[in-house]
C-alpha cells in the first residue's frame, strides 16, 4: 500500500490528535484565572483552587488542538502562562 520509506515519512510528520493544557504560572490576576478555569472546565472550585496554588500543573487533558488553543488563549488573556502539550492519540493507518 505504501512505497518503501513513505510510511516512515508519515510517522515523522504525524502529530497526535489529543492535547492537554498546562498552567505554568498564574500571574497577578489569580481570581481571573480561577474564574476562567471555572468557566472553561467542569472542575470544582476546590480542584481549581488547588491547581492554581500548585502551578505548574496540567489543567485539562484529552482536547482537540482547537479546543486546547482556545483554553490556552483564555488563560493567557487573564495574565497566566499556559502551554499546550501533545498527548499523542490514535495514529491513522
Amino acid at each position: 500500500m505504501f512505497k518503501e520509506g513513505a510510511r516512515d515519512e508519515c510517522n515523522l510528520i504525524w502529530e497526535g490528535n489529543l492535547f492537554s493544557v498546562a498552567l505554568l504560572e498564574v500571574g497577578s490576576d489569580r481570581m481571573g484565572v480561577i474564574r476562567a478555569l471555572r468557566a472553561t472546565t467542569r472542575l470544582s472550585l476546590m480542584t481549581i483552587r488547588r491547581l492554581v496554588e500548585n502551578a505548574p500543573k496540567t489543567v485539562i487533558e484529552g482536547l482537540t488542538r482547537h479546543e486546547a488553543e482556545r483554553v490556552r488563549n483564555i488563560l493567557v488573556a487573564t495574565g497566566a502562562t499556559a502551554e499546550i502539550k501533545n498527548l499523542g492519540g490514535i495514529r491513522p493507518q
